[in-house]
């Protein structure tokens, strides 16, 4: 008789212990413990041992989005969002995690709709003001971006990252004073703000003040040491200053530590412009815009290599979109080599 409750209370502990929910919960924790430790590996096995009980487990889903777009795999991560809300279309951290992966990918508009659902749902949400921000940014909507960081200002007086990104439009915008404005004020309130002291850097070289525009990178540097967009814009000041040496040593660097950083690849084309090695400079700068054609003066600069290298219908081709951006003076030599 002992022995037969013995054996009962045993099973039932045992069926506790194997309920669908608490496996699920189960392989849940042990997956984002093992994400938290980037073993990916481990952590896709657990969220897909949980998917095989129940293919609609949201969470799951949504962390091996999370899992995949850690890993720069976005496409992957958005079909792991598009599933989750497929199954919930309530369903936030979806909304959210895949607007961030459609940023990633460059697909500013889906961004936007994204955003807006979370704004219709919850629409005092500082942090879909800044995806809408980012994306209006990147698409050249800078008034609409502007309002979009400044509402997220509105609700998070206090988070200084919202005034780097408000200050950054504004500077693209050349808006220096209110510029500087928005990026002191983020100091103000964080003074390890790295990125707002590199786009005081930035404003300073833009305006020639070289001396200023080192102090400021320097000051990042001290925050964030070996921050590759930091040590590349220091070496444009020095490409500026005809500095080369300085200049490419601090943009290698830079191509080192970030072999993504299309900015590095544009400054490193410039250096061969101006040292009149134009197939390198060429080769560089190509590679910049296909990279990323949103760097600065990219066209301007590509043009004058093509040019420079024999190659003037592309050349042209090129100075004609710097035109159409206002990317930069161009010599009325070549603007008569074009006509």
């Amino acid at each position: 008789m002992t022995r037969g409750i013995l054996l009962l209370w045993l099973w039932l502990v045992l069926c506790g212990c194997d309920d669908r929910e608490t496996q699920l919960q189960r392989f849940l924790l042990q997956g984002n413990q093992a994400l938290s430790e980037q073993n990916y590996v481990e952590a896709e096995n657990f969220f897909l041992k949980s998917l095989k009980l129940e293919p609609c487990f949201t969470d799951a889903l949504n962390n091996l989005g999370v899992l995949n777009s850690n890993q720069n795999r976005f496409d992957a991560a958005i079909n792991y969002f598009n599933q989750a809300i497929s199954c919930d279309a309530g369903f936030l951290p979806a909304y959210f995690n895949r607007a961030n992966s459609f940023y990633e990918s460059k697909e500013y508009y889906r961004l936007l709709s994204d955003a807006d659902y979370i704004l219709k749902i919850k629409p005092d949400t500082a942090v879909a003001f800044v995806l809408k921000g980012l994306a209006l940014t990147k698409l050249h909507q800078f008034d609409n971006a502007l309002a979009a960081f400044s509402k997220a200002i509105q609700l998070e007086p206090t988070n200084s990252e919202h005034y780097v990104n408000r200050g950054t439009v504004k500077y693209y915008q050349k808006k220096w004073d209110e510029a500087t404005a928005d990026f002191k004020k983020s100091l103000q309130l964080l003074p390890s703000q790295s990125n707002a002291l590199n786009a005081l850097g930035l404003i300073k070289s833009d305006n020639l003040q070289f001396d200023s525009a080192h102090f400021y990178f320097d000051q990042a540097l001290q925050l964030t040491p070996n921050q590759p967009y930091f040590l590349n814009n220091k070496g444009f000041v020095y490409l500026q200053q005809l500095q080369y040496e300085q200049a490419v040593e601090l943009i290698n660097q830079s191509i080192t530590l970030d072999p993504d950083n299309a900015w590095a690849y544009r400054n490193k084309g410039v250096y061969y412009l101006w040292k009149e090695d134009y197939p390198n400079s060429v080769r560089l700068l190509k590679q910049a815009l296909t990279m990323d054609e949103d760097v600065d003066r990219i066209h301007f600069y590509y043009g004058l290599a093509l040019l420079k290298n024999g190659d003037l219908v592309n050349g042209c081709l090129q100075l004609k979109k710097a035109i159409e951006n206002k990317e930069g003076k161009i010599s009325e030599a070549d603007l008569k080599r074009c006509r």
